[in-house]
């Protein structure tokens, strides 16, 4: 069974948030809610749990409005070691099997930690070193 997320965002300068309304989606990520910063490991599991994800499902992420979340869900899922995480266009949403997951298994979230991101610590260390850090945000995000 797929599990199909839609991402929504608000895009800077606008005031209307995007959405698919589809009934073909199981979970809807505002990352207008969850926030721009990284996710504490115990945030990061407690987000999957609600959004009743494991490692071992298959799971379909789509973007309402075209902004820059379906990726970055994609890699955290990616990062926390989730095997079947893909990107689709809207109209690529999986039909779904059943209205209940019945795949979720929230044991195997023990383990799931998003890794990757770079906490405030690690820059001010990097100023002092040859370490080197490329902040990939959009120029009105980093402002």
């Amino acid at each position: 069974m797929t599990i199909n997320i839609e991402t929504r965002l608000t895009r800077p300068g606008e005031g209307l948030k995007p959405s698919l309304e589809s009934n073909l989606i199981d979970y809807t990520l505002d990352f207008d809610v969850i926030g721009h910063d990284a996710l504490t490991n115990n945030e990061w599991r407690t987000l999957c749990n609600e959004m009743r994800i494991s490692p071992n499902q298959n799971i379909a992420i789509t973007e309402a409005g075209g902004t820059f979340c379906s990726p970055r869900l994609a890699w955290m899922l990616d990062r926390s070691g989730f095997k079947h995480v893909s990107v689709t266009k809207p109209t690529g949403i999986v039909q779904k099997e059943s209205s209940v997951s019945d795949t979720f298994i929230e044991s195997e979230l023990d383990d799931v930690v998003v890794s990757g991101f770079v906490a405030i610590d690690s820059v001010l260390e990097a100023t002092n070193n040859e370490t080197q850090i490329v902040d990939v945000r959009s120029a009105s995000r980093f402002s």
